[in-house]
């Protein structure tokens, strides 16, 4: 929220930040599982950072000002 001589601008940054990655395909309980429907943990890392870098760049671009 920023406050102008015109009032108060309120602006929402929506993170797209997800800490808990779901696989892609059938479930274990009604399906076939394959391991590499599941991304390894360094990949899930990588995007978890590239994620919240992008959000926390966002934010700070909007209180620079």
């Amino acid at each position: 929220m920023t406050v102008t001589e015109k009032g108060e601008d309120i602006k929402e940054i929506i993170s797209e930040v997800e800490k808990q990655h779901r696989r892609s395909g059938d479930s274990p309980l009604k399906g076939a599982y394959k391991s590499h429907q599941v991304p390894a943990d360094d990949s899930l890392q990588r995007t978890f950072t590239g994620q919240l870098n992008i959000y926390s760049d966002a934010v700070i671009a909007s209180i620079r000002d």
